[in-house]
């Protein structure tokens, strides 16, 4: 048994030696994928409202990979506007949308396996959010802002020519919700 798994460590750490020659540099990204917003709020004219919202979401995202195992990361995300509908005590019906929006700047493990990399990152997103309640003619608006914590998972695999695809899953822990996250398939290209 030991011989095995020394056998499939070896076989995995000759597989990376060639994806670890990768190329450094700059990279642009783009990517698109699910957004999803939990919130949770206590009115008293409704009750305990729990939502989880989902949208489409966009980013554009500039890095540099310092070495084969370490990038730095930053862009800009727009998590869409998920909006849903709810009752209020009387009955009446309260349309509700959210907008996030941010800058995240994130440090990027890389572990390149065969010609898959994974990654892992962490860092931070400074945040923008909109929050409407619209009653017949009536719009309550709330707006917040601030710095919270972001961390995501992923692998990229090579389509040749400086050009990689890019699947990840990412959080961030925004103090203004309960939860959210983006889910997204993308394209870098590496200078």
């Amino acid at each position: 048994m030991r011989k095995s798994g020394l056998c499939l460590l070896v076989i995995l750490v000759a597989a990376a030696i060639p994806a670890s020659a990768a190329d450094n540099g700059f990279y642009l990204g783009v990517s698109a994928g699910k957004s999803t917003l939990d919130y949770q709020d206590y009115d008293p004219s409704v009750g305990d409202d729990y939502v989880d919202g989902s949208t489409w979401g966009l980013k554009a995202f500039v890095g540099y990979r310092l070495m084969k195992y370490v990038a730095v990361e930053g862009g800009y995300i727009n998590f869409g506007s998920p909006e849903w509908i709810q009752r209020n005590s009387q009955g009446y019906r309260l349309k509700v949308e959210a907008a996030v929006k941010g800058w995240d700047a994130m440090v990027v493990g890389i572990l390149p396996v065969g010609g898959v990399e994974f990654f892992a990152k962490a860092g931070v997103i400074a945040w923008d959010s909109e929050f409407k309640v619209i009653w017949d003619e009536d719009v309550d608006t709330d707006t917040a802002s601030g710095t919270d914590a972001a961390y995501g998972l992923g692998f990229a695999v090579s389509a040749g020519k400086g050009v990689t695809l890019r699947f990840e899953a990412e959080r961030f822990e925004i103090d203004a919700w309960d939860g959210l996250n983006m889910y997204s398939v993308g394209v870098l290209y590496t200078f």
